[in-house]
């Protein structure tokens, strides 16, 4: 299980490699980090997806097996390349937007060659490197390196095909260490000696001796027992370099608005609900709220269109998603409806309209005389509307990759089922990353219809206390009773940090116990508002305690989709019983 002692960036790895998975109880093995202390997207996904497809604890006996060998980095680099083809091909059937990932990868992969000292050079390992270079270099659309035919060999045998199941892929793995580097696991493998040489003696020795480098600059795959004892603290900043890479001022903003779209906000009303709203904990952040159309100034470059079409495929993929499973789905917002109904009843009352006779609207006496309007009266008619709103928080951060058809249609459920019973309510994906905090409007509350939820996708990181501050600054003011829900893991994480004040000199993470608290002070301002805050939780044990810190009593905790109705109508019937 995890450890209190882990990092916020190893938190995120986690929560990467458990989503892949698809189980929370897991301790992995290993987490993936590039050397600057990020976590790696793509092989925390494979690390995950080796849990789902193999025996995790079979593999690890394996890992065991070399853990005491001088050679235990290099043997895990090449065992985790040999892993990595077998989960791709056994999950990318249902999973394609693998295959873009996949390339991200290689293509990041030789990028940061570039970018290489020559220390880091100078501890390259050569054998690992021309494997890494021949897997990755077709997909970079790049000339892969020339292999000698033992090379060319070890290369085959680490494309472990996808048709393995555990037997295969262990006895294949360990073929290959006896067969390529003679270990069998049963004598005391020492290993080559190592000699640690600088200047002109190091580059003269590497011309003239067989050299064993070891790759540090691409991805670190770091053994877990290692993090807990080591307490490594990375200091990345992003999740994806691709997507999080950090920048400033005007570049910013052109990269969020060529990404997400436009603002609702023209800008001078964004600077001023920045200025009211981005202080204290988020006083270095900013805001971006979108409907995620197109900005008509900024034609989108080659990033911000394939995320436009990544987010296109997200939403076909939605909607399957929700049309296969469409009649549980239907029978859930029955029900939901049903319980809807019954607990609003105390809270609506009869839709007053204007008339020329009835109640005198003193708001509206001006208009007689000026504009010999005689419609200044209010008359009580039998339909009935609810006294309430709704506004709903989808969490859209990149630990719900996997989740992304799932949420997408536990949003819609709710919003159609509060629009059934006549309730104005709201509905926004929330993500941060390059210090914004994006809002996606998916549903305003005039909207007729809820099937834009579906245009939900998962990226970057989520800041859930500026969130839920903006969206109480964006609800509607007039409504007597406003509920805020939000559907969230309990696990705030942000790569922007929270700023020195007061009594504490210097900057901290938005992470762990520091976002947790700021989460929980900006539901307790929101209630001092009037607002009622609720929770539906879709995480982990181990976020239970920060869930009911930032919550109270007021959440449910769901496992799958079917329970989202029962689950869900019971703590909106708590909530409006105890509303004024």
């Amino acid at each position: 299980m995890l450890r209190r002692e882990y990092s916020p960036e190893q938190r995120r790895a986690l929560n990467l490699i458990w989503a892949a998975a698809g189980r929370y109880d897991l301790d992995p093995p290993f987490m993936a980090f590039t050397p600057d202390g990020q976590p790696d997207f793509y092989f925390n996904c494979v690390v995950g997806l080796t849990a789902k497809w193999l025996d995790p604890d079979r593999l690890e006996g394996f890992f065991g097996r070399y853990a005491g060998s001088p050679r235990r980095e290099m043997f895990d680099e090449l065992v985790w390349l040999g892993l990595e083809n077998c989960v791709y091909e056994k999950e990318l059937p249902q999973r394609p937007i693998l295959a873009d990932l996949r390339r991200d990868y290689a293509r990041n992969f030789f990028a940061g060659q570039k970018s290489m000292s020559r220390q880091q050079w100078m501890v390259k390992n050569n054998r690992v490197f021309e494997q890494q270079e021949a897997r990755w270099a077709p997909l970079a659309g790049r000339r892969g390196p020339l292999l000698t035919p033992r090379g060319r060999e070890l290369a085959e045998a680490l494309a472990l095909p996808g048709t393995l199941d555990t037997d295969g892929v262990l006895a294949a793995l360990e073929e290959m260490l006896e067969r390529f580097f003679g270990f069998t696991g049963s004598e005391a493998d020492r290993g080559p000696r190592t000699l640690h040489l600088r200047g002109v003696w190091a580059a003269l020795l590497t011309k003239l001796l067989p050299t064993e480098i070891r790759h540090t600059d691409q991805l670190v795959l770091r053994r877990s027992s290692q993090l807990r004892e080591a307490n490594a603290k990375p200091a990345g900043k992003a999740l994806l370099a691709h997507h999080f890479s950090v920048r400033q001022g005007e570049k910013d903003r052109a990269y969020i608005e060529t990404c997400f779209g436009r603002s609702v906000y023209n800008d001078h009303d964004l600077a001023a609900l920045e200025q009211e709203l981005c202080t204290g904990n988020h006083r270095d952040c900013h805001l971006w709220i979108t409907r995620g159309e197109p900005s008509p100034t900024r034609p989108p470059d080659a990033e911000s269109g394939k995320l436009a079409r990544d987010a296109a495929r997200q939403r076909q993929r939605n909607l399957e998603f929700y049309a296969k499973n469409s009649q549980l789905y239907a029978g859930s917002i029955r029900r939901l409806s049903e319980q809807l109904e019954d607990a609003l009843h105390s809270y609506s009352q009869p839709q007053p309209v204007r008339a020329r006779a009835g109640r005198l609207d003193s708001r509206r006496v001006w208009r007689a005389p000026c504009l010999r309007d005689p419609a200044i009266f209010l008359r009580r008619t039998d339909d009935i509307q609810p006294d309430l709103s709704v506004d709903l928080l989808l969490d859209a951060s990149a630990s719900r990759l996997n989740s992304q058809e799932t949420i997408a249609a536990q949003g819609y459920i709710l919003g159609e089922s509060l629009r059934r019973c006549g309730v104005p309510v709201q509905i926004y994906a929330f993500r941060s990353l390059r210090g914004y905090t994006v809002l996606q409007l998916l549903k305003g509350y005039k909207d007729p219809g809820c099937r834009s939820v579906f245009g939900y996708f998962a990226a970057g990181w989520n800041r859930d206390g500026l969130a839920l501050r903006t969206v109480g600054r964006l609800a509607d003011a007039r409504c007597p009773h406003r509920l805020v829900l939000i559907l969230t893991d309990a696990s705030p994480n942000d790569s922007q940090r929270i700023p020195p004040a007061g009594a504490l000199p210097v900057s901290r993470d938005y992470g762990d116990e520091a976002s947790v608290a700021d989460t929980a002070a900006e539901v307790k301002a929101l209630r001092r508002q009037g607002f009622r805050v609720g929770a539906v939780f879709f995480g982990l044990n181990r976020d239970v305690p920060a869930l009911k810190t930032i919550y109270g009593n007021e959440f449910v905790r769901i496992g799958s989709i079917d329970r989202l109705a029962g689950a869900v109508g019971s703590l909106l019937q708590r909530m409006l019983r105890e509303m004024d």
